[in-house]
């Protein structure tokens, strides 16, 4: 059995040297895919890739690592550079290279087999990119794809590692490492206490996201503020709670408390 969840809330987009801007446009669907399946077991998986633009556009396909940055940003990395590489596990079966005419979808077909001694999750992306032709004046191609998460079915190590430290501004900054196996999604709180254990005052995070994606390995950085000071300068308990978040409930995976002289 295996499991295919789309999530539409990741994806990217790049500007390269080739076609002049306003005539390429490529959409992809799904933007995110999120397997889980058994190790020894093929699957095979489709993108769906469309030419939106009134002119026909070559497209080059290919597999690479990504990683995130700790603000959250996508970042590509060659394919097998990453030890979180999708390349032991996917295959692309179609040609690589081909021609989309104005308005026309093809699919391009993954297949998915994860080896016996994969006990991590896999992380990797399908690009899409419009390969110029001619020559002459300068223009831009596009590059688009698919973020693809590969999940064995193995036992799940979900921890998360706290720090944090007060910066010159007096704001805190939360360092989140994931230390288990597969990526997370979580949201947390700061408690501010005296040292007698009164609480002044609580901030939840993130505050402009639904939840911080974290990969295996992968660290997020977040800086709290204060819109006014709650409470009088001094030193306080901070208190860090941090919950993974699924479809059913909130579960604990990170918290530490430390003394800190604030705001």
């Amino acid at each position: 059995m295996w499991k295919c969840f789309i999530v539409l809330e990741v994806t990217f987009f790049l500007l390269l040297p080739g076609y002049a801007l306003g005539s390429i446009a490529l959409g992809v669907s799904p933007p995110f895919l999120e397997v889980q399946m058994g190790s020894g077991v093929n699957r095979r998986v489709a993108i769906e890739v469309t030419n939106a633009a009134g002119v026909a556009v070559t497209v080059r396909c290919f597999l690479a690592d990504l990683t995130l940055s700790p603000q959250g940003e996508v970042l590509l990395l060659p394919e097998g550079s990453s030890p979180l590489s999708l390349s032991p596990c996917v295959v692309l079966q179609d040609a690589r290279v081909f021609t989309l005419e104005p308005g026309e979808r093809r699919k391009v077909f993954l297949r998915l087999k994860i080896p016996p001694d994969v006990r991590e999750g896999r992380y990797g992306a399908v690009v899409f990119e419009t390969v110029p032709e001619g020559s002459g004046e300068v223009a831009v191609s596009i590059r688009t794809g698919a973020l693809l998460f590969l999940l064995p079915r193995i036992r799940k190590t979900e921890r998360i590692s706290v720090t944090v430290k007060r910066d010159d501004e007096g704001s805190l900054r939360l360092s989140l490492e994931n230390a288990g196996n597969v990526h997370v999604r979580v949201r947390g709180e700061v408690l501010v206490r005296t040292r007698e254990g009164k609480l002044l005052h609580r901030a939840v995070f993130p505050q402009n996201e639904k939840n911080l994606l974290i990969l295996p390995g992968g660290v997020r950085e977040i800086t709290v503020e204060w819109e006014k000071r709650p409470f009088p300068p001094g030193e306080y308990e901070v208190e860090v709670r941090v919950f993974g978040e699924d479809r059913r409930r909130l579960r604990p995976l990170g918290a530490l408390r430390v003394f800190l002289a604030l705001p």
